[in-house]
């Protein structure tokens, strides 16, 4: 066998990586949505609506760099 080629190890981590790629682009532009819905100054209009705007945008970023996260540790 040659070093650095094990089939199982590399080939799971590969797959796990393009998942999490895929992920990871699934997230960015569900947070891309949000970023636009939010420019709409309706967004903002009462206290409870900008309270939920933020926590929307705040639940989304966090999915964001929770998958970052799990992306540099496969990539390691």
């Amino acid at each position: 066998a040659v070093a650095g080629s094990d089939p199982v190890r590399n080939g799971s981590s590969g797959k796990q990586q393009a998942k999490l790629e895929q992920q990871i682009e699934q997230a960015e532009a569900q947070l891309r949505m949000i970023e636009d819905e939010l420019s709409d100054p309706s967004a903002w209009e009462t206290p409870e609506r900008s309270a939920a705007s933020g926590a929307r945008l705040e639940a989304a970023k966090r999915v964001v760099d929770q998958l970052y996260a799990q992306y540099e540790q496969v990539a390691g």
